[in-house]
């Protein structure tokens, strides 16, 4: 189990970290180098700043890669799924920040429930117009898959020209993955 570090006599700043290729490289070795938790350690004690990871893995799915990158503490939030607001508690467990959580889970709904019909064109044509797969899970900004980036391209071109709504928009994710929607602010 991860332990937590004493926290300093006043938080004073905050350090931000993606997890994904910042903190841990997908296509590298999944340690982290040890001068990093030291450094982290130092600027907690000097200067009272928290840390923590944002990431859009579930928080299932964070403690997994914490895990296999063998990190010596936890952090001391997460932000997981893009939103949802964590610190670690006692023996090990994930406390959420339930207020934040529920107000978010509440506006993702509605921005959800707002940009249903193009969600509804762009899936349409990703399914009937192209080799793409459309990937969704209820609660989640979905994903489309490309074959290509050829087709890739073509679906971003699409999905730019249908997109008229100011709180939509998409976040390539690489040349052959695309997430929608992302919201500018909660």
């Amino acid at each position: 189990m991860l332990r937590i570090l004493p926290e300093p006599p006043a938080w004073k700043a905050v350090l931000g970290f993606d997890f994904d290729d910042t903190l841990v490289l997908k296509d590298g070795p999944p340690k982290v180098d040890e001068r990093f938790f030291d450094c982290l350690k130092w600027v907690r004690s000097t200067y009272g700043a928290a840390w923590g990871i944002a990431t859009g893995r579930s928080l299932y799915q964070l403690i997994e890669g914490l895990n296999e990158a063998r990190f010596p503490f936890l952090p001391d939030f997460v932000v997981v799924r893009e939103r949802e607001i964590f610190f670690p508690g006692q023996f090990g467990r994930w406390v959420p920040h339930d207020d934040w959580n529920r107000k978010c889970e509440k506006n993702h709904h509605r921005l959800f429930r707002k940009c249903r019909r193009v969600l509804a064109k762009i899936r349409k044509f990703v399914e009937s117009e192209t080799g793409a797969s459309w990937v969704s899970v209820e609660g989640d900004a979905a994903g489309i898959v490309a074959s290509s980036v050829s087709e890739m391209d073509a679906i971003q071109e699409m999905i730019e020209e249908m997109i008229s709504h100011r709180d939509l928009t998409f976040e390539p994710v690489s040349y052959t993955h695309l997430t929608l929607p992302t919201i500018y602010s909660v």
